[in-house]
């Protein structure tokens, strides 16, 4: 595993690996934000690093290495999503959906998933498509519905590709 000397482009770097579900980079990633890392990502999260923000946040909501703080990774996920990393506007978006650090705010959801999706992040296509279809975040749109999960396959995330090709037990919010 081979580490940048920049502690907050290390960050970034075990984030990614994290997210790609390598096993030593999840530990290196949690060892280095209780050694103090959070404080590097805050920094750089400071200076309007979205992705520094984005891990920054997922640290603080699930509360891995630090005390969980939903409201604070809330605020935190905002500035990435606002700074253009979609990936935390779909994070966003479940939070709002949820209650997680505020109330619940279907269409504050939605318009984070749909900007997720407009960034091309297939999971939050799915996410608005669900909320199109049922209504739930206004008035119920069958046609957006049906163009958020085409979105969410072509961007490729799989279980909306299986949803759409009728899979009796897909279920496009598993992966």
């Amino acid at each position: 595993l081979v580490v940048p000397r920049e502690p907050a482009a290390a960050a970034r770097g075990l984030g990614r690996a994290c997210d790609l579900r390598e096993p030593e980079a999840c530990e290196a990633f949690t060892n280095f934000v209780s050694a103090g890392g959070d404080r590097t990502l805050t920094q750089s999260c400071d200076r309007r690093d979205s992705i520094s923000c984005f891990y920054l946040g997922t640290v603080l909501h699930l509360g891995k290495s630090v005390a969980q703080d939903d409201e604070r990774a809330l605020r935190v996920f905002e500035e990435a999503c606002n700074d253009g990393y979609v990936r935390a506007c779909g994070v966003l978006g479940n939070m709002y959906l949820t209650g997680q650090g505020t109330p619940v705010n279907t269409k504050k959801a939605l318009e984070n998933f749909d900007r997720s999706c407009a960034g091309r992040w297939g999971e939050s296509c799915v996410a608005a498509a669900m909320l199109y279809h049922g209504g739930s975040a206004g008035t119920q749109d069958e046609a957006l519905s049906q163009k958020r999960f085409e979105q969410g396959c072509e961007f490729g995330y799989q279980p909306a590709c299986r949803f759409l090709q009728g899979s009796a037990s897909a279920d496009p919010l598993l992966r």
